[in-house]
């Protein structure tokens, strides 16, 4: 019973977290539109580094082992890497808008949850779950045309396929187990 629980709360998180990640394949889109695509792939990665580095350079200060091979777990070696990181997207920044660097932010819970997540409640289910939150992330970025992408407005289709997109995810989980 605990695990029907618990794995359905992993599935909630896993939603969330497809949200999270079609509002930044949205934000690329936008990067893109103003850059070229390459670019605005590169400011993602900067950014997604940076943060990654700030967490282990935070590990690392707290003497926990970061897994890395030598020279990387030392937290000089971290730092100056986070640094030269930061200077980067600042100096990429400067020509875009300043929230296009949370593209780094929205892809680190993705990238997270597939190694604390997956595990936990299958690859399908977690693949699945978060492609539902995509597409539920994407239609109201779309609604609204943010990112200076094109408006597309809410209609019956798209909540249809929304909610047959979920009905999937509850067929696989209840397959699952």
């Amino acid at each position: 019973m605990f695990y029907f629980f618990s794995s359905w709360f992993y599935v909630i998180i896993s939603i969330f977290i497809g949200v999270g990640a079609g509002v930044q394949l949205t934000m690329i889109a936008g990067i893109s539109r103003q850059k070229g695509s390459l670019e605005a792939v590169f400011t993602s990665m900067v950014a997604t580094g940076m943060i990654i580095i700030s967490f282990l350079v935070g590990k690392s200060l707290l003497n926990n082992d970061v897994g890395l091979p030598l020279p990387f777990q030392k937290p000089i070696i971290l730092s100056v890497i986070l640094l030269l990181l930061i200077i980067t997207l600042f100096l990429i920044m400067r020509e875009i808008h300043w929230y296009y660097a949370l593209t780094g932010l929205l892809s680190v819970p993705l990238l997270v949850g597939s190694g604390l997540i997956g595990p936990k409640i299958g690859l399908g289910i977690y693949i699945s779950s978060t492609i539902v939150g995509s597409l539920i992330g994407s239609i109201v970025v779309d609604h609204f045309g943010a990112f200076g992408g094109l408006q597309v407005p809410i209609s019956f289709q798209r909540i249809l396929g929304a909610i047959l997109l979920i009905l999937g995810v509850i067929l696989i989980r209840g397959m699952s187990k």
